[in-house]
């Protein structure tokens, strides 16, 4: 049962999305990374910042609003981006995960 919702899930975003677009009042992006300079010098700083085998994008609020009134994005969904920050201290991987949460609320 609980296997038959969870593939629901992405199903009802997707009509979420969908009716929000088709009603005008603009799409959901789910999928979306806030890039924070602090974290990108965490990940230097761990010779981490090429492991997903490019450099992360410079990101800022005012170009990603752009973006998204250019895309007909209403809302959008920000996450940390890849590389996640272990690197064998789940300490110090709580701390830099709770920074950048608080980093991301005060950039909003």
């Amino acid at each position: 049962m609980y296997m038959q919702k969870t593939k629901l899930i992405p199903i009802i975003l997707m009509a979420v999305a969908i009716s929000f677009r088709t009603t005008g009042t603009g799409a959901v992006d789910i999928h979306s990374h806030n890039v924070l300079p602090t974290f990108v010098e965490y990940l230097e700083s761990k010779g981490a910042s090429l492991d997903e085998t490019f450099p992360l994008p410079h990101w800022d609020v005012e170009s990603h609003l752009t973006f998204m009134d250019s895309a007909g994005i209403e809302t959008a969904m920000l996450s940390m981006p890849a590389p996640q920050p272990y690197f064998g201290n789940i300490e110090e991987t709580k701390r830099i995960i709770r920074q950048y949460n608080e980093a991301s609320a005060a950039t909003w």
